[in-house]
């Protein structure tokens, strides 16, 4: 092979490279915010259902929450903490019990709880040059 083939290989890898790290600092980010945002949106709407005592509406805030949990789900395994996730998952199931119970105290520190997990996970999701190291 000529050196001008070992160049193109060369350049071929370097921009493979940088696209993938593009992309490992991009998309995980872009999935967590979203989802992060529809889980707060829904708490936050659960919250008010719950204070007004609405629990039909209730179930049906955090069974969309948890739909949209559950399809990123394993999305997110391939980068985050599985941990992180699975605790979610359990709080998610969680509120969904303690709504059908209408047990309205726990469930608020519940969804509080939800809020502070999804806020957690797509802040660790911030690239910084810490991350790096």
């Amino acid at each position: 092979m000529s050196s001008s083939a070992f160049t193109r290989i060369n350049l071929v890898a370097c921009i493979v490279a940088l696209l993938l790290l593009l992309f490992l600092f991009t998309y995980p980010r872009m999935v967590i915010t979203k989802l992060s945002e529809t889980l707060c949106a829904g708490a936050e709407e659960t919250m008010a259902c719950v204070k007004a005592g609405d629990w039909t509406h209730a179930n049906a805030a955090t069974g969309r929450m948890n739909d949209a949990f559950q399809e990123k789900k394993e999305r997110l395994k391939l980068f985050l903490d599985h941990e992180d996730l699975d605790e979610l998952d359990a709080t998610l199931m969680g509120c969904v019990r303690l709504i059908e119970a209408e047990e309205d105290k726990q469930v608020l520190f519940e969804l509080e709880r939800i809020i502070n997990m999804a806020t957690y996970l797509k802040e660790i999701e911030v690239f910084t040059v810490y991350n790096l190291f």
